[in-house]
């Protein structure tokens, strides 16, 4: 008795044969004159009725059996009522978790496989939840009771086991629950010896099935997702270097493989990406299988590129110092470049990286430019997709920024109309984004610049900026105005007048409760009459 039960407290004492069939008596009590059905299979109820018919011969009813035989779980399992019985449901919803996890947790490691299996599938339809309810009260309640009833140390315990010992099937249920239990914040995170032991399945190769390692895969990403902290814990382990191939080489060996199921590189690719997600940039970035992931950006399935990309520009994000090694690696820009043309699925994150390269150094700002970028900004910044256009004004301001040659060419690629267009019409965060662009061509530009950029309608543009209420936005826009002013001061202070309404405008907004904005609006306006009395003395005395 105590080999099953106790395992889960429903019974404190030991049993005699009387006793048991006594429960065997109960669970065929009839009810309005039929007999009430059992949750056992015939099987286990044939197998009952062969250990009476063994336990009579050899003793007395109501002998204590001190040592039960091998059969007695099984018969006791099928006499009495299943633990599980009420809690074998697919409504979910209908069961407690804190009444359900405890007794689940315990009778994984019982000696009856059934209640192993029943036991392993009641968790992972508590975790297995979709939609608004994959994070609501009910499984973070789960991922408590699961928390308290200590599953990281019975899980470690039957993922560790190979051999005869091992359970393949429970195993990949345990994965499953794990695989959706790690995301869930109140389950808490476990001790590494569990993620040694999940490691073991996550290599294709030696799992015992695809979707062992497919589970393995999943509950890595789910731990690496959730924070930065979480995503270095998981590259702690990675820097442990236990037995067999790390967990980076795993990933890395599963994006090469073409023979495996589509599903296995598109995991692979996402844990990788996860790993490199997140500021600050882990202490082992160094470490980064960037060869792997610049020829998975290249990869037939959109999935596994998109993942591989989006990688790619958390890594670039970092520092120069990758940035530097990114653009050292052999084939990555023109790969990187290619899938911005290839799907709209690539493009952002394919103009990702080429927006941090821009922020970098004027090497890194090069090496995206020559690779066709500013060529390409028409199309990015009348893109359909308002992510696009807006991650394509900020790189595109990076670049302005970044050396006076750019200007010219943006003047002969017809791209400075564009961005005057969005500064115009784009809504809100887009216009920001364009307005540092003019401001940073104005800043740097030679006097042919600025007179191709007041023949395109940068004055009427920036009029439009000045009814924003973002100090910020009208701050950039002011200063872009008063680089103007200063490079073509008779033009500027045309355009300006010619512009209906853009002096009341000034004048308006002298008192902005911003002071840095009404300082600069005072300063243009004395300019402004500056020029104009300048303009009549001139005319006055020819």
């Amino acid at each position: 008795v105590s080999v099953l039960y106790w395992q889960f407290g429903l019974l404190r004492d030991p049993m005699s044969l009387s006793d048991v069939e006594q429960c065997f008596d109960d669970a065929l009590e009839e009810e309005d004159g039929a007999a009430v059905p059992h949750p056992a299979s015939p099987e286990l109820f044939a197998a009952v009725a062969a250990f009476w018919a063994l336990a009579q011969q050899h003793h007395e009813p109501g002998d204590d059996v001190a040592s039960p035989p091998p059969m007695w779980p099984m018969a006791l399992h099928a006499a009495v009522e299943d633990p599980l019985g009420t809690w074998d449901t697919d409504d979910v919803a209908t069961i407690d978790p804190e009444a359900a996890v405890p007794v689940a947790v315990r009778l994984l490691t019982c000696t009856t496989r059934r209640l192993q299996l029943k036991a392993a599938g009641v968790l992972v339809r508590l975790v297995s939840r979709s939609g608004d309810d994959k994070l609501g009260p009910a499984v973070t309640a789960t991922g408590k009771a699961m928390a308290d009833a200590k599953l990281f140390d019975t899980a470690t315990l039957l993922l560790n086991r190979t051999g005869p010992g091992a359970d393949v099937e429970i195993q990949g249920r345990l994965l499953d629950c794990l695989a959706e239990l790690l995301e869930v914040e109140s389950a808490g995170v476990p001790e590494s010896d569990l993620f040694e032991a999940i490691r073991r399945f996550a290599e294709p190769k030696s799992a015992p099935s695809f979707a062992h390692a497919s589970s393995a895969l999943r509950a890595f990403i789910a731990t690496a997702k959730q924070s930065s902290d979480h995503r270095n814990f998981v590259l702690s382990i990675i820097d442990q270097e236990p037995k067999g191939a790390s967990l980076n080489d795993v990933a890395c060996a599963v994006l090469d493989d073409a023979s495996l199921p589509i599903e296995l590189p598109r995991l692979a690719a996402s844990l990788l990406m996860h790993l490199w997600r997140g500021k600050p940039a882990p202490s082992n970035v160094s470490d980064a299988p960037l060869p792997a992931l610049c020829r998975a950006v290249a990869h037939p399935d959109v999935d596994v590129a998109s993942s591989a990309t989006w990688a790619l520009s958390y890594f670039t994000d970092f520092t120069d110092r990758e940035r530097d090694r990114f653009i050292a690696e052999e084939g990555a820009l023109p790969r990187v470049f290619a899938a911005m043309q290839r799907d709209d699925t690539l493009l952002s994150p394919a103009l990702r990286v080429a927006g941090n390269l821009c922020s970098g150094t004027q090497r890194h700002t090069r090496a995206a430019t020559e690779q066709g970028l500013m060529q390409a900004m028409p199309f990015l910044l009348r893109h359909a997709s308002r992510d696009v256009v807006k991650e394509a004004a900020w790189t595109l301001s990076n670049i302005l920024a970044d050396d006076p040659k750019y200007i010219a060419l943006m003047l002969h690629l017809n791209v400075f109309p564009v961005v005057l267009d969005l500064v115009r019409n784009a809504p809100h965060a887009i216009r920001k984004e364009a307005v540092w662009c003019v401001s940073n061509a104005v800043c740097d530009a030679t006097d042919v610049d600025v007179q191709g950029m007041l023949a395109a309608g940068v004055v009427p543009a920036v009029a439009v900026v000045l009814a924003d209420g973002d100090a910020k936005v009208l701050s950039v826009a002011l200063e872009a105005v008063d680089h103007l002013l200063r490079k073509a001061p008779e033009d500027t202070k045309a355009a300006i007048e010619a512009e209906q309404g853009m002096v009341d405008q000034l004048q308006h907004l002298r008192g902005h409760k911003h002071h840095g904005v009404s300082m600069r609006i005072r300063e243009m306006l004395d300019q402004l009459e500056q020029l104009r009395a300048h303009g009549n003395g001139e005319h006055s005395h020819a």
